[in-house]
């Protein structure tokens, strides 16, 4: 469990990120790999569920609200990072419970919706 303890402690993208400059997502294979084993889910499984959190940065940065209104790149660089993780990891519990419930599970894709909150 170091090994987990160890990867939690870094407070950067480590199964995933939103390069929002060009706009790019990357999903980091490895530490999914390592992840998924060390906390008893598939790779599959968490890899959705990293796929959906940079799928929310980026339908948050790149999406038009309700007024139609995008959120300027510069902008989206300078707000804290605390609202835009925010955003990313609500929009993502939402998919996973509504997706966890459309395949009969509970969120997550056999991910304890828990767990998720604590991951990112």
């Amino acid at each position: 469990m170091r090994t987990m303890e160890r990867i939690f402690d870094i407070r950067e993208d480590v199964l995933g990120a939103y390069y929002f400059r060009i706009p790019e997502i990357r999903l980091y294979w490895v530490v999914i790999g390592i992840v998924a084993r060390a906390i008893g889910v598939s790779v599959e499984a968490l890899t959705v569920v990293v796929l959906a959190h940079e799928l929310a940065h980026a339908y948050t940065h790149l999406g038009h609200d309700i007024d139609n209104e995008r959120w300027e790149t510069e902008r989206f660089a300078r707000t804290e990072l605390d609202i835009v993780e925010g955003l990313a990891q609500f929009y993502t519990q939402v998919d996973q419970l509504v997706c966890g419930h459309r395949h009969g599970g509970g969120g997550g894709a056999g991910l304890d919706t828990e767990l998720l909150v604590n991951m990112f």
